[in-house]
């Protein structure tokens, strides 16, 4: 494994920056629809692989629009 400079080191960072390197949310949209459906970001410097996912689970929604016959 490589080693690298922190964050604070890197050249143009100020030795005291507090700014944020690194966040993981857990996120929900509150309406029928989403309930129930996590969403996860991730998101930071010098993370060791690049990668997306999406994930889709279709369910019965608990109210039909149309009549499903």
């Amino acid at each position: 494994m490589q080693e690298v400079p922190g964050y604070q080191e890197e050249p143009g960072v100020a030795p005291d920056s507090p700014t944020e390197i690194f966040v993981a949310m857990k996120l929900s949209i509150e309406n029928w629809r989403w309930q129930g459906v996590p969403f996860y970001l991730v998101t930071g410097k010098r993370l060791p692989t690049r990668f997306t996912q999406v994930a889709v689970t279709f369910r019965c929604p608990p109210v039909w629009v149309f009549d499903p016959h």
